[in-house]
């Protein structure tokens, strides 16, 4: 859990602001997490769409040697 999400979860009871200062986060920080979460979500749903069809592929046995490298570099498992 981030400090961001711990903050969301407890902000009814402590507030906002007394929460951030004791975390030693902005309000402005944790407001724009709160703010961008959608786009975190699809971003993570379309990161896991890739990584099934990456696996199809090379369970088909498509994927080149040289694709298998890129994605091991930037440390996708395939």
């Amino acid at each position: 859990m981030n400090r961001c999400q711990f903050i969301a979860d407890h902000q009814r009871r402590f507030g906002v602001t007394r929460l951030c200062s004791l975390l030693g986060l902005s309000r402005s920080n944790f407001y724009h997490w709160r703010r961008t979460a959608a786009a975190r979500t699809a971003r993570q749903a379309a990161d896991s769409e890739l990584a099934a069809r990456i696996r199809r592929k090379e369970t088909a046995g498509k994927l080149t040697e040289q694709r298998r490298a890129d994605l091991d570099r930037l440390g996708i498992r395939w």
